[in-house]
Order: structure tokens, then C-alpha cells, then sequence
């Protein structure tokens, strides 16, 4: 989109963004201009150009084994679940009689990296529901966190966050790092409180060393 946009300043014309099977070669005008806009990007920049929509990921323990979770960005209502039955990407509705019509499923195990249908065959009826508890508290609170994101050191106390994850899912496994950056997490959050309830007294990190 940005590349488009730049096209169209720079040609002083419309750039349409569609698909590369509209390129014809030799013709760059029309939705063949935005369709070799496209293919150039994909060509220079690849996976690079992929950005992740998820709320982020955390780490969930499945018998004793550490997994990733990439929680989604829900809109509108769901129902989560874990069902191992369900497809990879359910197109399933329920009905639920408190909101009086139907609602879309949002099974969770789909979101676990790394867990086999094997594995997940194999999960007792209260792991599975230990499972939806999980992602339903921590979709909450990673939302909540989101929301805060205006506030001082809330956007670095999130990447800390992300390195914590990292670490436990790299191989091998790096239990200190996620540790260190976990209590990075946890100060840059409670400096943000302070620097928020206190403003005129912490106005920067280094003014918040001593705490």
C-alpha cells in the first residue's frame, strides 16, 4: 500500500492495489501499473512484507512442554474452545441461547504452534478446558496491555515481553534470558505507573534508576 502510494505521488496518477494476475508486460497503466507495483515489492522484499496481525504471543505449558500461543484480535463475538475435532480453520457457528442466535467458534488449539492433532487427541477434557481459560484470560489482559500502549514504556515493556516468549520456545531453550527480560517487563510497567502518577517528579528512564 505504501508502495502504491509513493507510485502515485511520483506519477501523478492512480495506482489501483490488486493482484499480480492483472500484470500484462510492457503495460503500465491502469490496473496492469498497480499489479507490477505488486511483483516488484514481492520480488525485493518477500517475507519481509508479511506483518503479524495477532495480539502477540505467549507461552502456554502442555504436559510439562512449553508451547507458543499467538493469541488472535477477536471482533465482534466468539465462543473459544478446544476441540480437537475441529478443522484447523473452523467455519463452525453454536447457537447460545443467553444472546439468542449464533456465534462464531474460535478454537484455540488451532492458534498453539507446534501441537501435533496427535498430541492434542491425547488431552484430558480438564487440560483442554485449562486451555480455554488460558487463552481467554490472557486475550483479555493482552488487550488490556494494548490499550496502554499511549503510555510511557508500555511499547518497550512489550517488546520485553515478546523477547521473554522468544527465549523459552528458542532450542535450546534459554530460561535465564526470558527471565531477565521478564523483569525488564515488569519494571518498565511500574515505571510507566509511576512516571504517570508522577509526572513532575519522573519525566525520563534515567530519573527512574533508583526505584
Amino acid at each position: 500500500m505504501l508502495g502504491a502510494g509513493e507510485a502515485c505521488k511520483s506519477l501523478q496518477t492512480d495506482v489501483p492495489i490488486v493482484g499480480e494476475e492483472h500484470a500484462i508486460a510492457g503495460v503500465y497503466s491502469g490496473f496492469n501499473l498497480g499489479a507490477h507495483v505488486k511483483i516488484w515489492f514481492d520480488m525485493r522484499y518477500g517475507d519481509l512484507l508479511k506483518v503479524d496481525l495477532s495480539l502477540g504471543q505467549v507461552v502456554i505449558l502442555i504436559k510439562q512442554d512449553p508451547y507458543g500461543i499467538r493469541l488472535p484480535k477477536i471482533y465482534g463475538q466468539v465462543v473459544i474452545v478446544a476441540d480437537p475435532s475441529l478443522p484447523r480453520l473452523p467455519r463452525k457457528k453454536i447457537f447460545v441461547p443467553a444472546l439468542g442466535r449464533e456465534i462464531q467458534v474460535l478454537n484455540s488449539l488451532c492458534y498453539i504452534e507446534g501441537l501435533t492433532p496427535h498430541m492434542a487427541s491425547l488431552l484430558k477434557q480438564e487440560e483442554l478446558d485449562s486451555i480455554v481459560r488460558f487463552a481467554e484470560e490472557r486475550i483479555g489482559l493482552i488487550n488490556k496491555l494494548a490499550g496502554m500502549s499511549q503510555l510511557k514504556f508500555v511499547k518497550e515493556a512489550r517488546y520485553d515481553l515478546g523477547v521473554a516468549v522468544d527465549a523459552i520456545l528458542a532450542k535450546p531453550h534459554q530460561f535465564k534470558q526470558s527471565k531477565w527480560a521478564t523483569l525488564q517487563f515488569v519494571e518498565k510497567l511500574l515505571k510507566g505507573f509511576i512516571s504517570q502518577h508522577n509526572a513532575n517528579k519522573f519525566t525520563d528512564t534515567e530519573g527512574l534508576q533508583d526505584i
